[in-house]
């Protein structure tokens, strides 16, 4: 399931994509041609992301890094991985957290990260969203949240000055930089050039996932006073510093154990911020990790899903691969548990997912002997 935030979603339910566009300014940006004069409008691109083909290495970065233009141009930035992002100049400082606790208990999304701003008109939730933004270094531009490869914000620059885009879910590493001179300036370098540059910084970044995932040795398992083994699993492997994330179980996409056998699932070589989960759907529905609430006056409540959220069962108890078992949220920054340990108490194949990002390939398979 995706519909992911942060931590950084099965995509979004056809329900939380109809939400999302409905508040999201659904109008196409239209690109213009580069031209040689300094004078005419050019629009330039930067891509949002990057994934590998197999969706198990993502980059959370812009592409390029900065750009420099001149006052009336146009920079068009296009999502180009399925994991979720903003683009937001002006961001709330603190970077607001993601979900916001109720007064119920329950957890929220921030409207301040998951909503466009400006405000936004309806569009269908199934093409990719399209959004216009002007931004003079006042006031506050957010694309809200993007979570389909295409869904772009075209941002036009009517004023001089230095900005800094951000993305809200990914706010370490995933920092650019505008830098908008006068106009009719001499342009440093065209779109194309821009493209190349940031053709090379995709393939550093892949050269630095290639390197993160050889620098990580799962521990060997450890044998117990009864004689059952205790295994380790790495939840993800991620970088902060560079913003690369692997999203895959390291040393537990297929494990054998046995009866009685325990695995740990460990948050601690995961990047800051990005959050997984540990599920044994045993047969039950994938739960969508969002439920849109309905509030009078504006827009929706958009609630974090308990059977997501929370671990199950509650009390914890031992796998016997007939029921639900879920982890819960995990996150390395946050307040939930940095781990979760599961034993097995029934022989079988059981297969497991993260909910978040289960369509990028994060699942595995303990064999239990």
């Amino acid at each position: 399931m995706r519909n992911n935030f942060v931590p950084g979603a099965r995509r979004a339910g056809p329900a939380v994509l109809l939400v999302l566009a409905a508040f999201t300014l659904a109008i196409a940006g239209c690109a213009t041609t580069p031209s040689s004069n300094a004078a005419t409008p050019v629009t330039y691109h930067v891509d949002v992301g990057f994934e590998d083909t197999t969706q198990a290495f993502e980059a959370e970065a812009f592409f390029p890094k900065s750009l420099t233009v001149n006052v009336g141009d146009n920079v068009v930035f296009t999502m180009r991985s399925h994991e979720p992002h903003t683009i937001t100049f002006n961001a709330p400082q603190p970077i607001p957290d993601p979900f916001v606790p109720q007064p119920d208990h329950s957890l929220a999304a921030n409207p301040v990260i998951f909503f466009s701003s400006p405000p936004s008109m309806p569009g269908d939730p199934k093409a990719p969203v399209a959004l216009n933004a002007t931004f003079d270094g006042t006031g506050y531009v957010n694309s809200g949240f993007f979570q389909k490869q295409g869904d772009s914000l075209t941002v036009t620059f009517p004023a001089s000055g230095t900005y800094q885009v951000l993305c809200l879910l990914h706010s370490e590493s995933m920092k650019g930089t505008i830098i908008v001179n006068a106009a009719g300036s001499t342009r440093p370098m065209s779109d194309v050039d821009y493209r190349s540059a940031a053709a090379a910084q995709v393939k550093a970044a892949q050269v630095k996932a290639v390197a993160l995932l050889k620098n990580v040795t799962v521990p060997a398992p450890v044998t117990r006073a009864d004689g059952s083994r205790s295994y380790t699993v790495y939840a993800g492997v991620g970088s902060t510093d560079d913003g690369i994330d692997y999203m895959r179980y390291v040393g537990g996409e297929q494990l054998s154990v046995k009866v009685g056998d325990a695995v740990t699932f460990e948050m601690k070589k995961n990047s800051r911020g990005v959050p997984h989960t540990i599920t044994f759907l045993s047969g039950s529905d994938d739960p969508d990790l969002i439920i849109p609430q309905p509030q009078q006056g504006g827009p929706p409540k958009l609630l974090v899903n308990p059977k997501v959220l929370m671990p199950a069962p509650l009390p914890a108890a031992p796998y016997n691969g007939t029921a639900y078992y879920n982890s819960g949220l995990l996150l390395t920054n946050g307040p939930t548990p940095q781990a979760f340990t599961v034993t097995y108490t029934k022989a079988g194949t059981f297969k497991y997912q993260c909910i978040i990002h289960d369509e990028d390939g994060m699942k595995g398979t303990i064999v239990v002997q």
